[in-house]
């Protein structure tokens, strides 16, 4: 589901997919498929010693931290994006530290989701519930 943005340059709305204009995307920084199921691999079993060394406090904690870096990215980029007060920080260096910050979440999240053994499947469950609420709240405004 893609959320739209809100446009500074032109006050308008726009589709995520223009957010790529603002942002140099060099091609050979890709991975291919192998080399993402390598590092995927290779984060599964990070995440696990991780979890093994530092057990369900550390990740908690560590999940809390990684929470308030990403808001705090989050209210960079609002700012970067002209709400609130100026920011010398461009498009381009907003964007990588929203992205950064959320891979870094999503990390701990995973080590969150085998300290509770929560599969996939039992999240696309809910979110399921959650997708029928939101869109029928859409559908009554």
């Amino acid at each position: 589901m893609k959320f739209p943005l809100f446009c500074r340059r032109d006050n308008r709305t726009c589709d995520p997919d223009e957010v790529a204009s603002y942002v140099n995307i060099n091609a050979t920084t890709l991975l291919t498929d192998k080399e993402a199921d390598h590092i995927r691999q290779q984060l599964m079993e990070t995440n696990e010693r991780s979890l093994n060394t530092y057990g369900e406090l550390g990740c908690i904690l560590q999940l809390s931290e990684e929470m308030s870096e990403l808001n705090k990215s989050l209210m960079k980029w609002l700012r970067v994006r002209g709400f609130g007060q100026k920011t010398e920080t461009t498009q381009e260096q907003g964007r990588d530290s929203v992205v950064e910050e959320l891979a870094d979440t999503l990390a701990v999240c995973e080590q969150l989701k085998m300290l509770f053994n929560i599969s996939d499947k039992e999240l696309l469950i809910i979110d399921k519930d959650k997708l029928e609420k939101v869109n029928r709240r859409m559908d009554q405004s």
